[in-house]
């Protein structure tokens, strides 16, 4: 090095030298003898600066600052280990060195970015939680540039999002398991926590269909084989319940199945979405057929054909025709006709940490809702009977004619005591004739309906509760 060099200093110091000669007379007696002759020498030697070294070795300066007690490039770097790594948007891979150069002794700057100068260190800036690159001043002024999970900066390609102030990072809506992905629904300010999943929707993920398909036509009958007895429900019926239909018929050879049903998926746009392709509606419609003798019942299924729940319609409608020549109907036999129609679908999403280019995908099954109406059809096949039937027992009349000679044609019969125990009774009917006349003189006879000049004057059915009637026949001579 030398005096003129970067950060040298001079150290001198004084010194007395002896010079030896020849001593003047002394010579004469004793040839050989010398004298010594003292001065004053100035001596120095070069060194660095306190907190200063050479580059090498014979360098004029000293031009490498000292930060704790290295020198060179790496003065002032540490080695960090995982998970204290930064990664930036730039740099995909992990960047564990703190670079930066000592400048002054004990003083480094140019920290890479992530890092601060402390002194002789470049320290990496404090962690938080899911975040990938972090900048700071100091030991504790960190704020996050770029959260874990972002693809871009931009709405649905963030797995987390930093919050305002950007010391923190949240997790945002996304395609991740451990998030929401919300669909449908809406993710206010992209945020997970703010997920509101849309009216009929519900679950972590908005997976759950909270409300049921539509069952539009529901419609059951029995017929014989010429299709005069008929036996059905209202095919429109939509309440809960549904009164028993009776029936004291035992021909019946087929049955005849409709159902309808609809269900309209909610309409969301997907531009740019994780989300890339979506489908929900009607995945199964079925019929069933409970078929019961007692405590013992078959069943019969008909599934409609054309859904599942990869493959989800809006709208359905099906029929069945069924032999039941092999069921022998008897006496308190019941058939249940339950109708039933299930909603569901898919969701197809984007995995844009494996693939940004949205090449992988992930398919997710929405968990949907049953829809079911069971209308009840049973066999009475015992006729009603009065009370007079059995015996010892009061009873009232089965009918009771107030006048059965009158010659007002205001005409008023009663009735009652008719029982069922099974079915109960729906109605009564009765019948009205006009007796006419056969045979002549003393041969005549009286006789209703197809004798001569008999006929039908009334039919008519009267409600249960009515247990009296009033008519007004012509004059004439009538059976009840």
């Amino acid at each position: 090095m030398t005096n003129t060099g970067q950060n040298v200093k001079e150290i001198g110091w004084q010194s007395k030298e002896a010079r030896y000669k020849k001593c003047g007379w002394w010579k004469l007696k004793w040839p050989w003898a010398q004298c010594s002759e003292y001065s004053t020498v100035y001596r120095f030697r070069l060194e660095c600066e306190e907190g200063w070294t050479q580059k090498y070795t014979y360098s004029d300066s000293c031009d490498y600052a000292i930060c704790n007690g290295k020198s060179g490039p790496d003065a002032c770097n540490i080695r960090y280990k995982f998970p204290y790594c930064q990664k930036t948007r730039k740099e995909k891979k992990p960047i564990c060195d703190s670079g930066g150069s000592c400048i002054f002794p004990d003083i480094c700057s140019d920290c890479d970015d992530g890092f601060y100068n402390d002194g002789p260190y470049c320290r990496v800036c404090g962690t938080i939680d899911h975040c990938n690159h972090r900048r700071c001043t100091n030991s504790y002024d960190q704020h996050c540039e770029w959260c874990e999970g972002e693809i871009m900066p931009k709405q649905y390609w963030r797995a987390y999002i930093s919050s305002f102030d950007k010391r923190t990072c949240q997790k945002a809506c996304s395609w991740r398991i451990d998030s929401t992905r919300c669909f449908p629904g809406m993710c206010t300010d992209e945020l997970a926590s703010k997920c509101k999943c849309n009216a009929t929707f519900s679950g972590r993920h908005c997976e759950n269909i909270d409300n049921t398909p539509t069952i539009l036509y529901n419609y059951c009958k029995f017929y014989d084989k010429d299709g005069h007895n008929v036996l059905e429900n209202n095919g429109n019926w939509n309440n809960p319940g549904h009164p028993t239909k009776w029936t004291n018929y035992d021909g019946y050879t087929k049955v005849s199945v409709d159902l309808t049903a609809e269900y309209l998926q909610p309409r969301v746009i997907i531009t740019n979405h994780y989300v890339k392709k979506y489908s929900i509606g009607l995945i199964e419609g079925k019929v069933t057929l409970y078929y019961c003798k007692g405590s013992t019942c078959k069943k019969m299924i008909k599934t409609c054909s054309g859904m599942n729940r990869d493959a989800p319609i809006a709208f359905k409608q099906c029929n069945f025709t069924i032999e039941i020549n092999t069921w022998s109907f008897t006496h308190n036999d019941r058939v249940v006709a339950e109708f039933s129609s299930t909603n569901g679908g898919y969701v197809t999403v984007a995995n844009r940490d494996k693939s940004p280019s949205d090449s992988k995908t992930d398919k997710y099954y929405y968990s949907g809702k049953t829809l079911t109406r069971q209308f009840e059809y049973r066999w009475d096949l015992e006729k009603p009977y009065h009370c007079s039937e059995k015996p010892g027992s009061s009873c009232t009349p089965f009918l009771d004619l107030s006048d059965d000679i009158t010659e007002n044609r205001n005409l008023t019969f009663r009735w009652g005591g008719w029982s069922d125990e099974l079915s109960g009774l729906d109605h009564y009917e009765y019948d009205l004739y006009y007796l006419g006349v056969s045979g002549m003189n003393n041969d005549a006879v009286l006789v209703d309906g197809g004798g001569s000049g008999g006929y039908l004057v009334l039919q008519k059915s009267v409600p249960i509760t009515e247990s009296s009637i009033h008519d007004e026949p012509i004059n004439g001579v009538f059976p009840v």
